[in-house]
Order: C-alpha cells, then sequence, then structure tokens
C-alpha cells in the first residue's frame, strides 16, 4: 500500500486506504495486547477532498490515520485518553505513515505516548496553550467536556485474526483478507 498515494478525488483509493488502515490498526491493537472489548475501531470517509480518517481508540490511546491535506509527515496521530468517550485526549503526537507497515515500531511509539503520559491524559503540553491562555507549564489543563467533535461512522470490533501475525493483513490489490 502506498500510504502517500493521494485519496482526494478517488473513491476506489479511498476505499482501500481505509480498508487496509483499519486491518493495520487491528493489527497494532493485537501487538498492544487489547483485547477485542478494549477499543473502537472507526473509519469516518470524509469528503471527497480528503482522506478521511480511521480511529482506533483505547481505554487510555487514541490513535488516528489520515493523509494530512498539507502533506507534512504525520499521518499518524497518538494522543493518550481518559477512555472511549474522551475524544479531545492529552498532548497531539505524530508520527509518519509509513510506520502502518511496521507494527512493531508503531506499536513502541504507542506505549511510549502511554508511558509519558502517566495516567494524566489531559495535563498540559510543553508549547501547548492552556485554557486560560497560558503556554503549558505542566499545570492541569482544564477539563473539556467528552464530545465526539466529527460524525464517525462503521464503528467496529472485529475479531483480531491471524492476518495480523502475518503483518500483511491485505492480499495485493485484491481487497481480500489473509
Amino acid at each position: 500500500m502506498d500510504w502517500y498515494t493521494s485519496c482526494s478525488y478517488e473513491p476506489d483509493r479511498k476505499r482501500r486506504f481505509h480498508t487496509v488502515a483499519r486491518a493495520r490498526l487491528r493489527c497494532l491493537a493485537a501487538e498492544l495486547g487489547f483485547s477485542p472489548a478494549s477499543f473502537d475501531l472507526r473509519s469516518n470517509q470524509g469528503g471527497i477532498a480528503v482522506s478521511g480518517e480511521i480511529t482506533l481508540h483505547h481505554e487510555r490511546v487514541y490513535v488516528q490515520v489520515c493523509q494530512p491535506a498539507t502533506r507534512a509527515d504525520t499521518g499518524i496521530l497518538i494522543r493518550s485518553c481518559e477512555g472511549r468517550r474522551d475524544y479531545t485526549g492529552g498532548c497531539n503526537n505524530f508520527a509518519p505513515l509509513r510506520l502502518l507497515d511496521d507494527i512493531p515500531a508503531l506499536a513502541e511509539r504507542v506505549r511510549a505516548v502511554i508511558a509519558a503520559n502517566g495516567g494524566r491524559a489531559h495535563a498540559a503540553c510543553e508549547g501547548e496553550d492552556n485554557r486560560d491562555g497560558r503556554a503549558g507549564s505542566g499545570r492541569e489543563r482544564a477539563r473539556r467536556p467528552s464530545r465526539n467533535p466529527h460524525q464517525e461512522v462503521n464503528h467496529d470490533r472485529h475479531h483480531i485474526g491471524p492476518h495480523c501475525q502475518s503483518g500483511l493483513g491485505i492480499l495485493a490489490g485484491s481487497g481480500a483478507r489473509t
């Protein structure tokens, strides 16, 4: 899968992007030892001009995949959270899309975000503004109400199958699961 070929205005490519990214996020959940009941896997196709996003939302971490409109190599967002109803989470941490082809390396990044958080998903992030306008200084950020800012569809808690063990997930070009 070429993660960097744009999905904009290409519905078949977007469908494949979502299918493969969902399979890789399932593999990531397996690599992290998440039980299927402990996370949600969502897909928001977005409009025709964007890739949309695919989200793995666990009790302690939120991982979202998209193709940034800026073309920056920041297509994977990783942030801590306080449960699956927390859509705002902790500090944003970005990783390149190519890590979807290296699930163990992506899992290490996710583990680092969870460990660095120390259980405080809403602690102020260095360089970010707090809700009161002060730069992040380690003070606790005001707790924002948990709400879903996007209409997210295709909720899924599919079985984590043997396709994750191969690291492939999808047969090239066919869309069939291995």
